[in-house]
Formats: C-alpha cells, structure tokens, sequence
C-alpha cells in the first residue's frame, strides 16, 4: 500500500483543485491505495505565509483537508534530528524536515522541486 507525502505547494494545489497540478501527478494521487499525508510542518509554513500576506487560504484549509480525508502527520523528534544528517542541497526549512519525514516514514514525497532528487528519498513531480 503506497502513501504518499505532499510538499506544502502540492497540498495547496490538490486542496484548491489548482490547474497548476499536473493530470498525472493529480491521478497519481487519486488512485493512491494508501493515504494521502500532509506534515504539520505545511500547515505551519501555510500559517507563516498567510500571516504575512504572501499567502491568502481560507481559515478552514485544514479542516477541509482533514474532512476531505487527508492525513497529518504531527512532526516527531526523529524527524527534526533527521534535517541534522541532510546535506545541504537544501537551504529551505520546511523543505527538509518533509525531506526528513518520509525517509522517516518510508514514502514518497509529491513535490516540484527538483532539488529533492538530490537527497535519498523517492519523489513523484507534481507539475507539468
């Protein structure tokens, strides 16, 4: 049974049907015979976004996506000393602990970000 992890953007764009999705990607994540997860981690860069501005979600995302039947997974103590052994292909926060996350949990992770390929994780693009 195949889980698969969303990167923050991904989430976003399956939360708000975004045509930015790519059809395969999009199906992919559909016919997944496993859950779907998205890390507290997004919820928190999501929060940190829209708190600024740079972001505008509707309050109730996350209980959307909840109720949608999305599942989040809390951050554990071995995921943030896991960012510790990364390489830094990454500079993003965020980014790394996911990264972290599903070699913790074993899954793929659904991201645009190419720089993921460079770390000992399984990735699925998300764009076009």
């Amino acid at each position: 049974m195949t889980t698969l992890l969303l990167d923050t953007n991904v989430a976003l764009w399956v939360l708000l049907d975004s045509p930015r999705l790519a059809p395969e990607a999009k199906t992919t994540i559909a016919e997944a015979p496993g859950q779907i997860l998205v890390s507290v981690a997004s919820v928190w860069e999501v929060a940190i976004k829209a708190s600024i501005g740079k972001l505008k979600v509707p309050d109730t995302l996350w209980d959307e996506a909840e109720s949608s039947g999305l599942g989040l997974v809390d951050v554990s103590r071995a995921d943030a000393e896991g960012v510790r052994h990364l390489p830094f292909h990454h500079r993003d926060p965020f980014d790394r602990l996911l990264i972290s996350q599903a070699q913790r949990l074993g899954v793929p992770l659904v991201t645009t970000d190419r720089r993921f390929r460079d770390y000992d994780v399984e990735w699925i693009p998300a764009d076009r």
